[in-house]
């Protein structure tokens, strides 16, 4: 069994993924079957994540294939992100108490789900590590791929606000961990990233962007923008303002209520 879509993003799967309601079935056991005869893959995927694939793959089995592969390949391969995930343990509390990554409740009028990355002076660098702010995104990601309809059929619009982000992280990000995460975020996650807004950019994290930059796609780089703390309200053209929290002005969650901290 799986979700029903609600009719704004049926109409998408259909026109723009390629999606055919009738065939579901058949093109999820398809997919299925072919895990069977995968020897080096033994983790178990429901019916829906199997559809989160066949989505953000518009529906090529190949492409699909691939993705799968590649996405419970690199699990053994980066065990820095991928082991410890319990969400009860304290280090990983302390990221999520702190609001480092929110899906905000409503989409964006394309029926993207908006996901607001918090880098400032809500962090720690001495108490909540580098590594472990990627780990708590790769969760929640995680979790979006299997039961957010608007993550997989819409795709992401990611805002990330870096006011007071703390200069000490630069220290703790080695080229090593910064390719490797660009690297999920371009090739083993399987999202349409629909673009990427960065406010009150900081100039030292300059020389870091230019070096993501390099790593990143031409598309990706081209859906890039950022924000400097003077030009926050130019962020509106992109994401309305009544689509972000309340704490900044918006009617979309409030910050303290989506960490649970209210």
């Amino acid at each position: 069994m799986v979700r029903q879509l609600p009719n704004e993003l049926r109409l998408i799967a259909e026109c723009k993924l390629n999606e055919i309601p009738r065939q579901l079935e058949d093109d999820i056991e398809y997919m299925r079957e072919w895990m069977k005869k995968q020897a080096h893959l033994h983790i178990e995927i429901d019916d829906q994540l199997l559809l989160s694939f066949l989505r953000c793959s518009k529906f090529s089995f190949e492409r699909a294939k691939e993705r799968i592969d590649t996405f419970l390949t690199v699990r053994a391969l980066v065990p820095e992100i991928f082991s410890d995930r319990d969400p009860l343990l304290p280090e990983i509390q302390t990221i999520l108490n702190a609001g480092v990554v929110l899906p905000l409740p409503k989409p964006s009028k394309d029926h993207c789900r908006i996901i607001m990355y918090s880098f400032g002076d809500n962090l720690d660098p001495d108490t909540m590590s580098i590594i472990n702010l990627f780990k708590v995104a790769n969760m929640i990601i995680d979790i979006l791929l299997k039961d957010d309809d608007y993550s997989i059929v819409g795709g992401f619009t990611n805002w990330s606000n870096c006011k007071n982000a703390p200069i000490k992280y630069l220290t703790q990000l080695t080229p090593l961990i910064a390719k490797e995460n660009i690297s999920l975020v371009e090739h083993v996650y399987p999202f349409r990233v629909n673009g990427v807004y960065i406010t009150n950019f900081p100039s030292f994290l300059g020389p870091l962007l230019r070096f993501a930059r390099m790593l990143f796609s031409k598309k990706t780089n081209d859906r890039i923008t950022t924000f400097t703390e003077t030009r926050f309200s130019e962020l509106y053209s992109e994401i309305p303002q009544h689509l972000l929290p309340e704490e900044f002005g918006g009617s979309n969650g409030s910050v303290n209520e989506l960490t649970g901290n209210s």
